[in-house]
């Protein structure tokens, strides 16, 4: 009687599992450098919309900040935000609020959707030093 017999099913369930589990270093330069554009991002946007207080010192495009990286077991995610608060007389705003009002808008306001913009007009040069990184490991990694 005939007998089929298949292999090699090992080898390439053992190279996948290696390119899932991406080194701790290698996923935190991929998402800081990504970060950092996101940054730079928001900031452009913001400017572009005139996003600006002029009775301030400090505006909320100077508290754009990148927080720490978060590992997750997809590998990890960092945020952009807005850091620290405002202070007017008494009354004492988040810069997290003053943002979210700019984009989403008030009773008072117009919405300036300076983030979304952002995310939307510099997406692809946001991803691509993840891309990069990540690319050079597993061609680095796995070749022979």
């Amino acid at each position: 009687m005939a007998k089929l017999v298949i292999s090699g099913l090992e080898e390439t369930q053992r190279t996948l599992l290696e390119m899932a589990d991406i080194p701790e270093e290698v996923v935190n330069k991929a998402l800081t450098e990504m970060g950092k554009i996101g940054v730079d991002a928001v900031k452009r946007s913001g400017e572009a919309m005139g996003i600006y207080d002029g009775d301030s010192r400090v505006h909320i495009l100077d508290k754009v900040k990148l927080k720490k990286i978060v590992k997750t077991p997809g590998g990890g995610f960092t945020e952009v935000y807005f850091s620290g608060k405002r202070k007017r007389g008494n009354t004492v705003t988040s810069n997290e609020l003053i943002a979210f009002e700019n984009e989403y808008g008030n009773r008072h306001q117009q919405a300036r959707p300076f983030v979304r913009t952002a995310a939307a007009q510099y997406g692809e040069q946001i991803a691509a030093p993840g891309e990069t990184i990540i690319g050079d490991w597993f061609e680095h990694r796995f070749e022979e």
